[in-house]
């Protein structure tokens, strides 16, 4: 599965996206799913050298060692018990 804006995903894109929302919501023990390539992906897109400029980064590959991104799935009702 890849990250698509909501524009972008249509037909079989939309009925997997449903699909594993579906699923996700029906886990029922906590679930991480590891996004990191993902919104590297995305970041390495949008991001200018401009923009590194301006954090204190010299090139994207040490900015991107720097960033992740997991999506935490709870069971219906239920909450972290530790941070």
């Amino acid at each position: 599965i890849t990250l698509k804006l909501p524009e972008q995903r249509s037909g079989l894109d939309r009925d997997e996206a449903s699909m594993w929302i579906r699923w996700m919501r029906m886990t029922p023990t906590s679930l991480v799913v590891d996004l990191t390539d993902e919104f590297i992906d995305a970041a390495n897109q949008t991001l200018t050298d401009d923009l590194l400029d301006m954090i204190g980064v010299t090139t994207r590959q040490e900015f991107f060692q720097r960033i992740g991104c997991r999506l935490l799935v709870l069971p219906s009702g239920s909450s972290l018990r530790t941070p």
